[in-house]
């Protein structure tokens, strides 16, 4: 006899299903805290849902709800409060009436907030969370109309019932210690070790410790596996998965609960106690990706290797793969591998402020030295070499910050692991080449100069970094000097000094581009036209705080304020090597105007290798 699906303690429900269909109460308890989504969350969850739609796929699963059952249709939600009530708030904002009920028990004014929905009406206080939730869910729905039968029938979330016979204070204080539901990064580690073999118990051990070692992304990886690496942190020397040798350290037999949150208590704390953590530029599910990518093009039986870098399409992705045990091995032996790479031949920023003249951006492998394991620079001996890498990659991270469709991040670890980094220079070159392709992509954009990538502008930063480096750096000379002129012939100012150079490096604080002549200016008498302002040579690059203080300003008054030496405004939100040169142009000319905008275009096109043709003003 089959069993009642409703009768099971785990269900796939639909939205409809969920809230629609039937009268349930779904009861938020006393020891949840307040809703507290914000606005990037509740539009990031609906522009999921309408990508999903919009390439119609056939579902779109928002995740895990897990309840205690009280009574007939009442439901103590014990984890995915937050969840439930976006999706409650984003029902009501598609002004559907759900047939259950959402209740937040021993908090009046919540419960009035969700009841008078959608129009707030007869109720003074109000849970402003759930106000804002509400507003925001409304405002992502916006030109969204279609997506409400979708959103309905399509999205689905894993309902779990938790036992009657269960100890439910203990599963809370389990549930609440993790602070988190299964991510799929979780069931993808899950689906491989289940294709290892069942009777294999070191390899799925060994694919264990890899796996959890590298999704520690804060930390050096070597740190993380210290028995793989030993006394060489600063090699990889390894060949595949078989030739890795790890100890199954773990006592044998069950263990308590309690022990294993203290035992992750205890890591998590010396975790905190390194010095050498840093902060990533890449997920851990966005990372398997780019590996998993990289693991396809690496095999030559493999002929379809289009692999999206987005970690929404993550189980999809792995889905077509079709690994077997050999390819699950190969894929966890890539995974150590590229995470190695990640760690010490990529960038990753320090736990430091942007501050001027002190280069957040560390480019360093971890070394045994004296017994001793610290991070030392990628290129100890050549400084020139390691301050070209570090810049040229900051530059590729300060332009693509998302953590997804991270493309120069898969170019960079393709030719590490194919070429074994013979030296580090071919790198460098390979890096510099790499920006190169980039910028002449990018370049295509000049006709439209409103769409040039921000890609553009720090590249031209970093070539005219690179000048500086070639023509003056550690030739001694002072202001003025004959020495000098040159270089600042090609910049078209007058010399300014070599420290806005000497201290350069790509801020993460640039965001933005700004107009140096207003455009609230265009059009008045004397004043550049609409296309001359608009054009390449009136854009800087300039970070949040100063363009948020005077967008409008007007040439000589930006000049005043971002060159004030009180130090109101940081000093890293001007930083942009273009921008410098333009005030100092404004300085010299003491106008920044259509014949200051047309000559330093020709100038910087000119260190771009362009011609004016290609971009007109």
């Amino acid at each position: 006899m089959s069993q009642n699906n409703n009768d099971l303690p785990l269900q796939e429900l639909s939205i409809n299903k969920l809230f629609c269909e039937e009268s349930r109460t779904y009861e938020i308890p006393i020891y949840q805290r307040n809703y507290a989504w914000g606005k990037d969350e509740i539009e990031t969850l609906v522009q999921d849902v309408y990508d999903s739609f919009t390439k119609q796929k056939e579902n779109y699963y928002i995740g895990t709800l897990v309840t205690f059952r009280k009574d007939n249709n009442l439901f103590e939600v014990i984890d995915g409060q937050q969840r439930l009530t976006t999706i409650y708030l984003i029902l009501k904002a598609l002004n559907e009436k759900p047939k259950s009920k959402l209740t937040y028990k021993a908090r009046p004014k919540s419960d009035k907030t969700l009841n008078a929905l959608p129009d707030f009406k007869d109720i003074e206080e109000k849970d402003q969370g759930i106000v804002n939730g509400f507003n925001w869910a409304k405002n992502a729905l916006k030109d969204k109309t279609d997506l409400k039968d979708y959103f309905l029938n399509k999205v689905h979330i894993i309902h779990y019932q938790v036992p009657h016979d269960i100890d439910l204070n203990h599963y809370f204080e389990v549930m609440n210690s993790r602070g988190e539901q299964l991510e799929k990064h979780e069931i993808v580690k899950a689906r491989l070790m289940g294709k290892l073999d069942n009777g294999n118990d070191d390899a799925r051990m060994i694919f264990n410790k890899i796996w959890e070692a590298c999704s520690q992304m804060s930390t050096y990886v070597q740190r993380n596996l210290s028995e793989v690496f030993n006394d060489k942190p600063d090699k990889f020397e390894l060949s595949d998965f078989d030739s890795l040798k790890i100890e199954n350290n773990e006592q044998r037999g069950s263990k308590s609960i309690e022990k294993i949150l203290s035992e992750e208590s205890l890591k998590t704390l010396k975790k905190e106690e390194k010095s050498d953590t840093f902060q990533p530029i890449i997920d851990f599910p966005n990372f398997l990706l780019i590996v998993l990518k990289i693991t396809r093009m690496l095999d030559e039986n493999d002929q379809e290797t289009k692999v999206t870098l987005d970690d929404k399409e993550l189980l999809s992705e792995f889905d077509k793969a079709k690994f077997d045990a050999d390819k699950v091995k190969t894929f966890a032996f890539n995974l150590l591998k590229a995470r190695f790479f990640l760690d010490n031949y990529i960038v990753h920023h320090s736990n430091e402020d942007d501050i001027y003249g002190n280069n957040p951006w560390k480019l360093q492998v971890l070394t045994k030295k004296d017994k001793e394991t610290t991070p030392e620079n990628l290129c100890s001996d050549n400084k020139e070499l390691q301050e070209k890498l570090v810049h040229l990659l900051s530059m590729f991270e300060v332009s693509y910050t998302a953590k997804q469709y991270k493309n120069y991040l898969f170019d960079c670890l393709y030719w590490l692991m194919k070429d074994d980094l013979k030296n580090v220079s071919s790198y460098a070159d390979f890096v510099e080449n790499l920006a190169s392709k980039y910028f002449k992509t990018s370049a295509k954009d000049f006709e439209n100069p409103a769409r040039i990538p921000l890609f553009v502008f720090n590249y031209l930063d970093y070539k005219i970094w690179k000048l500086y480096a070639e023509q003056l750096k550690g030739q001694e000379s002072e202001k003025g000097d004959s020495k000098r002129r040159p270089f600042f012939e090609q910049l078209g100012c007058s010399d300014f000094g070599l420290d806005i150079f000497q201290k350069f490096y790509f801020s993460r604080t640039r965001r933005s581009l700004e107009h140096y002549f207003p455009q609230a200016n265009a059009n008045k008498e004397g004043a550049p036209n609409d296309k001359q302002i608009n054009c390449f040579g009136n854009f800087a690059m300039i970070g949040a705080e100063a363009n948020s203080s005077g967008s409008n300003w007007s040439p000589k008054a930006k000049l005043d304020h971002y060159l004030d030496p009180s130090g109101k405004i940081n000093q890293i939100s001007v930083a942009s090597l273009k921008f410098m040169i333009m005030m100092q142009i404004c300085k010299d000319h003491k106008k920044w105007e259509r014949k200051e905008i047309q000559e330093h275009q020709s100038k910087m096109l000119a260190i771009l290798g362009l011609t004016e043709e290609k971009v007109g003003c």
